[in-house]
């Protein structure tokens, strides 16, 4: 992205935020999925 044609600390530190909220993300990603799992597993077994 833009962040990528400047080279400076700030660049850095956007890369580095990115990257943490793409980690945290994902973190909801897999938990929602998990969670699905766990709604539909439930509803069967009601």
């Amino acid at each position: 992205g833009t962040a990528d044609l400047i080279d400076d600390e700030r660049t850095e530190k956007i890369k580095e935020q990115v990257r943490q909220i793409h980690d945290i993300l994902r973190q909801l990603d897999r938990g929602w999925v998990e969670s699905e799992k766990v709604r539909k597993y439930l509803e069967r077994c009601r």
